[in-house]
């Protein structure tokens, strides 16, 4: 699950500090990244985004395997690309691994797919990474061309700095040795700064993978602290705790735009050698699917 960064965004960076032909070129090609309920499906469904979006569809704890694929079919249906979750250990063996992956290439027409571990501590079988589940040949068999896998720029909860670094370079040569696409997308963070040191500091297996930058849509701050409470924010969380009065500086607001305007004037601007593979945003969409689309059209605007 995505970690919230509870850093103060920079103000730095105003909305007439860069152009907004940037921001275009950042949000053009954008991803969303939604669940299988009801109402984020047809919301997706409805939103008009551009045909091929790239469609992210979460497995949240206690889904159920038929409403993601159901979800993963419609989302394909109206003209986008369904990216679902694989989830290492949730598959109790390789065969309930290799049945999923069918589903999803036979009824949603599938290609793609996030690749993640997992955060429940015992695994359901025998898989617990993510480069398990590549090892067992599935995604080749069933026609998947492009894997996508985790970035933490915050860190992770459960594992130390160099082992999801040697962990992400595994991943990388292993999905090219077996003739796939790697690519990268972040969790989300509101600080800039931060996303751009995980850019600058991937490893130089990683530096040709297209990564999407993993930027929370617009919602509430109560909606952000609900989500930083449900995913577990770790050392993050505990930082919170030790800033009293600073907290009410924190940047918890309806939309980043600031955050997008730091992103796009680094992107395409003085550290754009370090951030030559970025693909794009990727929203996580707390607020809703409907609310981050026409927030994003609001960017884009009308240029080709």
């Amino acid at each position: 699950m995505a970690l919230l960064s509870l850093k103060p965004v920079s103000r730095a960076a105003e909305p007439a500090a860069f152009g907004s032909t940037a921001l275009q070129r950042l949000m053009r090609g954008y991803s969303i990244e939604i669940t299988g309920a009801d109402r984020a499906v047809r919301e997706a469904c409805d939103a008009e985004l551009p045909a091929g979006t790239e469609v992210f569809i979460a497995f949240v704890p206690g889904e159920s395997t038929d409403r993601v694929v159901d979800a993963a079919r419609k989302v394909k249906a109206r003209g986008m690309t369904p990216v679902p979750h694989i989830i290492a250990r949730s598959f109790v063996d390789e065969a309930a691994l290799d049945r999923l992956l069918g589903q999803f290439a036979s009824e949603a027409g599938a290609t793609r797919a996030l690749v993640l571990a997992g955060d429940r501590p015992k695994p359901a079988g025998p898989f617990d990474s993510a480069l398990q589940l590549l090892k067992t040949g599935a995604f080749q068999r069933r026609g998947f061309q492009q894997l996508y896998f985790a970035a933490h720029p915050e860190g992770h909860p459960a594992a130390a700095a160099d082992v999801m670094r040697q962990a992400m370079k595994d991943k990388i040569a292993h999905t090219l040795q077996i003739g796939l696409k790697p690519a990268l997308v972040s969790q989300f963070t509101l600080d800039a700064d931060t996303l751009l040191d995980c850019l600058a500091d991937l490893p130089d297996e990683a530096r040709a993978t297209p990564f999407r930058l993993g930027v929370a849509g617009p919602t509430s701050s109560k909606t952000l602290l609900k989500y930083a409470l449900y995913c577990g924010v770790g050392a993050s969380w505990k930082a919170l705790g030790t800033r009293g009065a600073h907290m009410g500086q924190l940047v918890l607001q309806e939309s980043p735009d600031a955050l997008l305007r730091q992103l796009a004037e680094h992107v395409f601007g003085d550290r754009s050698a370090a951030s030559a593979n970025v693909a794009g945003v990727h929203l996580f969409t707390f607020g809703g699917v409907a609310r981050s689309v026409e927030w994003s059209k609001s960017f884009i605007g009308s240029a080709s």
